[in-house]
């Protein structure tokens, strides 16, 4: 292909584009190589110019060379001020030689562009916010950690055993060797090799306001949990027994790995009112009935 057949068909493929052949097509007016191989991917062909000079992208257009009024994205209609990323999470992008990039490490227009990531909300009188994460789950937190946390890049991780996700990242070279670490455990100050474990006061594992959690004991942990999925009777620490006809029903609450045997009863009412007794007793502030 000639430079005169490129002049009607441009080698980005574009038949309107304005960029003079051999033109790196980022806009900052440098000449462009030529490409020794053929990848299709990137738009290069054996022996003709590369769309772009090397580490440009069409979000990386130097500053001088913008059109009056262009935005970074080469939008005309684009409404995010310069230097701010372009997901709307409202962060300013990370430079290189004074080329701003288009958006975050991580960042995409898909996951991070919603409504609700730009008002903050009360919950219990204290202004909240949400971050959104991945697989369409999002966690809440409070709008004082909320800056500080959005650093990073969350994601949604499901526990198998509990059947329930968490807010979770990987960790930074800086931070020591690779580990998954946990937002609710980060926010309380729980590092990886801390004994206790964080217990969310709800029950949701993705409601990570400071007030929700607290440290706890395995123990303590797992007195504060729901009925397992498995239950069958519909009351928590209540088991059927087939050959049991006249008190099938038994009730049963453990404390730090001790198990308290209530007995058996007529009516699985019976012995939910037995137990939720004990309970009451033995767990104290980590008390969960349901």
């Amino acid at each position: 292909m000639t430079p005169l057949e490129l002049s009607i068909t441009c080698i980005c493929g574009d038949p309107n584009c304005i960029i003079p052949y051999g033109m790196c097509h980022c806009g900052c007016g440098q000449k462009a190589n030529i490409s020794t191989v053929t990848r299709t991917r990137r738009g290069y062909k054996k022996g003709l110019p590369t769309p772009y000079v090397r580490l440009h992208t069409k979000g990386r257009m130097a500053p001088e060379k913008l059109p009056e009024g262009m935005c970074v994205c080469l939008n005309p209609e684009c409404d995010i001020p310069y230097g701010y990323c372009h997901c709307g999470c409202g962060q300013n992008v990370l430079f290189y030689k004074s080329h701003p990039n288009e958006r975050l490490m991580g960042h995409n227009r898909k996951t991070r562009l919603i409504a609700e990531d730009a008002i903050p909300f009360k919950i219990e009188g204290i202004y909240c916010r949400l971050i959104p994460l991945t697989q369409g789950q999002y966690a809440i937190v409070w709008e004082s950690d909320y800056k500080w946390l959005m650093q990073w890049k969350w994601y949604a991780h499901w526990n198998k055993e509990r059947q329930k996700y968490y807010a979770v990242r990987g960790s930074l070279k800086s931070e020591g060797k690779p580990r998954l670490i946990r937002m609710h455990r980060f926010i309380i100050g729980l590092d990886s090799g801390d004994e206790d474990q964080t217990d969310h006061k709800n029950r949701v594992t993705l409601d990570n306001r400071r007030d929700n959690l607290r440290p706890a004991t395995s123990s303590q942990n797992n007195q504060n949990s729901e009925k397992p999925k498995n239950n069958t009777s519909g009351y928590k620490g209540v088991t059927f027994y087939e050959n049991l006809p006249l008190n099938p029903w038994r009730g049963r609450v453990t404390l730090n790995y001790k198990q308290y045997d209530l007995g058996y009863f007529p009516t699985k009412e019976q012995a939910y009112e037995a137990r939720s007794k004990k309970a009451r007793e033995l767990h104290g502030a980590f008390l969960c009935l349901t």
